[in-house]
This record gives C-alpha cells, sequence and structure tokens, in this order.
C-alpha cells in the first residue's frame, strides 16, 4: 500500500470537512477533523494538532461520538506531556476513562488504563504516592489492560499493551521481566502483520537494550540495541513518521557515543536536529506570516490616517482633536468598565477551573485507589484458597497418615503420649492456618453475604478474647456489590481489631445499617479512648485503608473519644 505524504492527507481532509455540513452527515466531519489533526500531530505541529482535535471533541460531545472523543482527549493528553505539562495529561486521561466506562468501551478502558500507569511513571516523585505504591500499581494497570485486550481477542492492542509493559520494565530497571515480555509480545507479532506496531517494537526494544548497557557498562548491548535502532528507524521513514524518525536519530546517536564513535554519534545528531529545526521553522513562518499580516494592517491605517489629515483645515483640525479627546475618554471609561466586568468573569471562570482540577483529581486518586485495594483483595483472595486448600490439604492428609502408622506401631506408654502430643499440636496447626485464611477472606463472605460474615467475625472475637462483641444488623439484609461488601467487612474488621488491640475494652458494639443507597457502620466500645487529634498525625496502615475506602463510596467518618471515655466511630457509605 503507498505510503501517502502528510499533505495529501491533510488537503483530503479538509474536501471532506468542506463537503460534510449537514448534521446527518457530522460524523463524517467529526472523523475528518480527528484524521487531520492526527497527521498534523505525527508530522510534530502540535499547535494546528491541538486546534483540530478541539473542534473534533465540540462536535463529539454534542453527537455522543464516545469513541472519537476517547481518542481526541489521549492524543491531547499526549501533546501535554510532551509540553511538559504531565498534570494537565493525567486529567485528560482521567477523563477519557470515564467515557469509555460510562459507554462500557472495554479496549478505551484498557488503553486508558496503560496511558495512565504511563503518565504516574512520569510523576513518581509526585508526593501523593510513594514510589512502591506507584510502580506497583503501574505494573497492576498495564496487566489489567493486558488481560482485556486477550478477553476481546484484540491481538492489535495485546501487542501495544505488551510493547508498554516491556517499555515500564526497562524505565523501572526490571530488563529480564522487560525481554519476557517482548519475547511474548514476538510470540503474537508472528501471526499479525502491522508495520506501525513492528515499528514501534524494534525503537522500544532497542531502547532497553541501551538502558542496560549503561546500567551494566557492557558495550555489546549498545552494538544488538543499533540493530534494532535501524529496523525502527527503516520503517518510521517507508511511512513517513517524523516523530519516530526522530526518536531513532536520537537513540542512534546515543548508542554511537557510548561506543566511542564520536564521528556517527555527530552524523545521526545533526539528522535530528534537520527534523527538528524543520518542524521548528515551519512553525515559526505561521507565527512571523501573523504578525506580518498585522504589520501590513496597521502600516494602511497609518498612511490613510495621514492623507487624510494632510487635506484638512486647521479649524476642522481642532474639531477632531477635541473630539477624539472626549471620544478617549469616553472610550477609556468604557474601556475600564469592560476591564472590570473580563477581571469578574476571569475570577469566576478560574474558580470554576479550579473546582473542575479539584474534581479530576479526586478522580485520578480514586482510580489509583481502586487499583491498589482490589489488587490488595485479588492477592489476599489467592493466599487464602492456597492455604486453605493446598497447605490445608497436606497438614490433614499428614494427620491422617500419622494416625494409620500409629495402630501399626508398638509404642511404649511414655511414646504413646509424646504420640498424642504431636497430633495434638498438629490439630492446633490446622486450626490455626485455617484461621489465617479465614481472616484473608471470610468463607461467610462468599457464601453467606455480608451480614452473616459480621455477625460470624464478631463471635470469632468474643470467643478467642475477653471483649463481649454486641452485634446489631439493622435495615434491609440486602445484597451490595462485591467490592462495596468486602470494603465494608474490611472497614469494620479493622475497627474492632483496633478496638481489641488498643482499647482495653470490655464491651464493643457494632452496628450495620442496609438501605436502598446507604451502608452506616457504627463501632462503639468503653475502653480508655484517646485524643483524637492524633489521628492526624497517625502513620499506621489501618487508618488509611479505612480512609481510602470510605473515600472511594464518597463516605465520611466521624469519631467521638476523650482519654477515659471510649470510643464511638460513624461512617456512613454511599453504594
Amino acid at each position: 500500500m503507498p505510503v501517502i505524504d502528510a499533505e495529501a492527507k491533510i488537503i483530503i481532509c479538509d474536501w471532506v470537512i468542506k463537503n460534510s455540513n449537514s448534521y446527518d452527515r457530522e460524523i463524517y466531519l467529526a472523523r475528518a477533523l480527528a484524521r487531520k489533526a492526527y497527521t498534523y500531530y505525527t508530522n510534530r505541529n502540535n499547535i494546528k494538532a491541538s486546534e483540530s482535535y478541539f473542534k473534533t471533541l465540540e462536535i463529539s460531545k454534542r453527537n455522543n461520538f464516545f469513541e472519537l472523543e476517547f481518542s481526541s482527549l489521549l492524543t491531547l493528553a499526549n501533546i501535554y506531556t510532551e509540553s511538559g505539562q504531565n498534570q494537565l495529561s493525567i486529567d485528560y486521561i482521567t477523563n477519557a476513562i470515564n467515557i469509555a466506562k460510562k459507554n462500557n468501551y472495554k479496549i478505551g478502558i484498557a488503553t486508558g488504563l496503560t496511558e495512565l500507569a504511563t503518565r504516574f511513571e512520569i510523576s513518581l516523585g509526585d508526593k501523593i504516592f510513594n514510589s512502591k505504591d506507584t510502580i506497583t500499581m503501574v505494573f497492576s494497570m498495564k496487566k489489567e489492560a493486558i488481560k482485556v485486550a486477550k478477553e476481546i481477542n484484540d491481538t492489535f492492542h495485546v501487542i501495544n499493551y505488551l510493547i508498554g509493559l516491556g517499555e515500564s520494565y526497562s524505565d523501572l530497571g526490571f530488563f529480564d521481566s522487560s525481554i519476557l515480555v517482548f519475547e511474548e509480545c514476538e510470540n503474537f507479532m508472528k501471526n499479525f502483520n502491522d508495520d506501525e506496531l513492528r515499528m514501534s517494537y524494534y525503537f522500544i526494544y532497542g531502547k532497553m537494550l541501551n538502558s542496560r548497557g549503561k546500567a551494566t557498562n557492557n558495550k555489546s548491548y549498545f552494538v544488538k540495541s543499533n540493530d534494532f535502532m535501524r529496523k525502527s528507524l527503516e520503517l518510521a521513514q517507508r511511512m513517513n513518521n517524523p516523530t519516530l524518525t526522530a526518536r531513532s536519530y536520537s537513540w542512534l546517536s546515543s548508542n554511537y557515543k557510548s561506543l566511542g564513535d564520536y564521528e556517527k554519534a555527530l552524523s545521526f545528531f545533526q539528522l535530528l536536529k534537520k527534523i527538528k529545526d524543520s518542524t521548528s521553522e515551519a512553525q515559526n513562518f505561521e507565527k512571523v506570516n501573523d504578525i506580518r499580516v498585522n504589520f501590513e494592517k496597521t502600516k494602511s491605517e497609518n498612511e490613510l490616517l495621514k492623507m487624510t489629515n494632510s487635506n484638512q483645515q486647521k479649524s476642522t483640525l481642532n474639531k477632531i482633536l477635541i473630539g477624539s479627546a472626549i471620544g478617549l475618554i469616553l472610550f477609556s471609561l468604557l474601556g475600564y468598565r469592560n476591564f472590570k466586568n473580563k477581571q469578574k468573569v476571569s475570577a469566576q471562570q478560574e474558580e470554576l477551573q479550579k473546582q473542575k482540577i479539584a474534581e479530576l483529581e479526586k478522580d485520578k486518586q480514586l482510580l489509583a485507589i481502586d487499583a491498589m485495594l482490589q489488587g490488595q483483595e485479588e492477592e489476599r483472595s489467592r493466599i487464602a484458597k492456597d492455604l486453605h486448600d493446598g497447605l490445608g490439604g497436606m497438614l490433614s492428609g499428614t494427620k491422617l497418615s500419622f494416625i494409620n502408622m500409629k495402630e501399626n506401631l508398638v509404642l511404649t506408654p511414655e511414646n504413646a503420649v509424646q504420640f498424642d502430643k504431636s497430633l495434638s499440636m498438629l490439630d492446633n496447626t490446622i486450626a490455626d492456618l485455617r484461621k489465617v485464611a479465614h481472616n484473608l477472606m471470610p468463607e461467610a463472605l462468599v457464601k453467606f453475604g455480608l451480614q452473616e460474615a459480621v455477625r460470624d467475625f464478631c463471635n470469632s472475637i468474643q470467643s478467642s478474647t475477653n471483649v463481649k462483641v454486641v452485634y446489631q444488623p439493622l435495615g434491609e439484609n440486602r445484597k451490595l456489590s462485591n467490592t462495596a461488601e468486602v470494603f465494608t467487612y474490611r472497614i469494620i474488621q479493622e475497627l474492632v481489631n483496633n478496638a481489641v488491640k488498643h482499647a482495653n475494652a470490655s464491651q464493643i458494639i457494632v452496628q450495620l445499617t442496609t438501605n436502598n443507597n446507604k451502608v452506616g457502620i457504627a463501632v462503639e466500645d468503653d475502653g480508655k479512648g484517646f485524643d483524637v487529634n492524633a489521628l492526624t498525625n497517625s502513620k499506621g496502615a489501618g487508618m488509611d485503608n479505612i480512609k481510602y475506602r470510605v473515600q472511594y463510596f464518597n463516605g465520611t467518618i466521624d469519631t467521638v473519644t476523650s482519654a477515659g471515655n471510649g470510643t464511638s466511630v460513624n461512617i456512613e457509605l454511599s453504594v
């Protein structure tokens, strides 16, 4: 298939835009604008790309062309990332994910997660997240995206997401894991012919080899990196893609510099500079041309004014000057009034923008919290099953084996007593193991629902401690979503465990209220209480997890306590 150059693509798009003005053809208009924008973007003209993408967004929102709206937001996010505005990029990706979720656009959700994960990699130093949690979240998001693409048999996106995961492993120094991912990616590409994906694969693999060479100070990796970068460059030039052509030049220059071949390093750097200069000149020419047009317009007006003034009599000139002065005063007054109004409107718009940014920031945090907490619960469930079904079964089998052995052995009375003690210890071990598995993922929660699981938990706390636990279920006994039930159970579990460990309470009252769209949790104890201001400086993971879960459901927490007067915690969740 012949490659159509950028100018021809834009001419075709302009023709479609010009001839797609009726309402029933707005989809063609939106698609042409999006294609035109993408052509500008791949040719490094981000100014015109942004203009066309915003026009595409306007039409897409009006007609609910959600796929075009989604893709436009993601590419705008890429433009903001390239210009160093990573936070604004995250806001746009979060907005795109919300649109995909609203329309059950599964591949859109997956793509959004990979893009969001990439931005979190860039902002690993952000004070909101510590590095370890962010790295875990990045890998979790990208793996979830690959899983979704595999479920719907979308080979293109499976390859694309695997390339992204391999790049993340490389960027964070996990080179062996990166190679395993690229090997899996290569298997998918054997039966899938797409030059753009293969170009990206060669480029990211080459970049990984460069990073590994720098980390290990092994020059053989730079040689291998050159092989992949040249393949990427060949495809980029064949497809007339200036962006990846420039990037390939940059990394080839870096490789040759690391190998000590400064002549070749300089030649590739000059090729890179040539692409950047040509792009910059094209955009600067546009700005200079605008300045020239404005200048010519101002020049013509000044010449006309000069000719008019030369033909006027002195008396007329005086009248004009007086009238101009009056007009200038009136104009100044109107201008000042207009300036004040604009200031007021600008302040209002700024306030609305701050609110919007705050909402987007909250959505971003909730996405991160969702991924982190969901990952925790999945890992708890997996470990619980492994302990109960695997290790628990092996211990039970071992116990039966010992019992059978005893029947066939002749033991002295002392040895028989010792053997029975060993069996008793094995029974205790099995019981403790089941208790651990139950705490990780309560069987009652899966089988009987939230209220019975909480009742079972309260009974187990009362039987294993000297604390009386009173459980009071209120409202409707109805089924909630899995996430809501697990999060509610974990909140109650954490609050009761805190009361047992730290409050020295003799009695704990647990109330669980479920209504149509609200869940109420109240945990009270008669313990020693504490200074409620100490919660602000608390560094405990337990309280943080409670806050995250409450925030996830837009809930509220009210804690009433003081030294010697017990503690009452009331939580309301919107489910």
